[in-house]
């Protein structure tokens, strides 16, 4: 579609200890940690600078006007960076267009700030509000050249543009994992892998596609490897990306008994879609490698086994 590919690297083809992709991997995984980390680094940083009754802000962008401010923005900025240039060596590939879009997106939101919650009497959030009500905490320039509402409308349009190409990129994980996984390739020879291909072996072989990434072919069919389960933790994340956004959007408040905590529903949202995208592009950062994790801690093990028995017998 678009003249764009799925498929970003050879994976028969790929060294694993190639320094190019050894890079692209690491840029995976730094976006994750960024994604993963921010939510709980706000907290951490609004708590440790405020003396009086520790509380969540009502969303992940309210702590613009906060202790936290600088942490936010930086935040924002290195996410952003990352995510522009994610895959420029590479600019026909959905990823490529996808997150420099997310990029665009991440950074109206970080130089667009959301509204104030002032408890001000009678403040509300207007055209005029950053004159009327000058704080503390202020406007920023943005938000008195545009007007505060104006503002906060511009960056939930960015938040949400924002949002909806995380859960996009999910299922482009999914998709490729599902297309050109090593899993595809066995099912496929002698041809290549592609997810139209692994679409037709499984019907040939009646096999439902949830059953497929679960469980994988049948018994009789035990010389394929089973898919890894990377494909459904993708599109697991990105259904949760996207239902996270809804609940931000219609949701409503939680209490907590710690501290008499309220969460608003835009909070608890924006932290489950940055966990959720987090966790996807962690997981996006294990591609490529030759052996699960599990393989090689018991390749790990074996090998300190072996080495033991050596050194006794000596």
């Amino acid at each position: 579609m678009f003249g764009l590919e799925l498929k970003t690297f050879d994976r028969e083809a790929t060294q694993p200890d190639d320094p190019f992709v050894q890079t692209y991997l690491a840029m995976r995984r730094r976006i994750g940690l960024l994604g993963f980390w921010l939510p709980w680094v706000l907290v951490a940083i609004d708590w440790l600078l405020i003396d009086d009754l520790r509380v969540l802000r009502g969303s992940m962008s309210a702590y613009y006007h906060s202790s936290a401010r600088d942490v936010l923005v930086g935040g924002l900025f290195v996410t952003t960076g990352f995510l522009i240039s994610y895959l420029r060596a590479k600019r026909k590939t959905y990823d490529y267009w996808l997150s420099t879009a997310a990029g665009c997106a991440l950074l109206v939101v970080a130089l667009v700030p959301t509204g104030r919650s002032l408890n001000t009497n009678g403040f509300k959030v207007g055209p005029n509000s950053c004159e009327d009500f000058p704080g503390p905490p202020g406007c920023s320039g943005v938000q008195r050249s545009l007007g505060e509402d104006t503002a906060r409308l511009v960056h939930g349009i960015g938040a949400t543009i924002f949002v909806l190409l995380l859960a996009a990129l999910c299922f482009v994980f999914a998709l490729r994992e599902f297309g050109f996984g090593p899993a595809a390739r066995k099912l496929c020879e002698p041809r290549p892998s592609d997810v139209k291909r692994v679409r037709g072996r499984l019907k040939e072989l009646k096999v439902p596609a949830w059953k497929y990434l679960w469980s994988g072919v049948p018994a009789t069919e035990q010389a394929m490897p089973a898919p890894r389960r990377r494909v459904l933790l993708y599109i697991a994340m990105g259904i949760l990306i996207l239902l996270a956004g809804l609940w931000a959007k219609v949701g409503v408040e939680l209490s907590l008994g710690f501290n008499d905590l309220r969460l608003g529903a835009t909070y608890v949202g924006e932290v489950v879609a940055f966990l959720a995208f987090g966790i996807a592009w962690l997981a996006a950062g294990k591609d490529l490698e030759p052996r699960s994790l599990p393989d090689r801690i018991g390749s790990m093990v074996k090998s300190a086994a072996g080495t033991l028995g050596m050194a006794k017998k000596a």
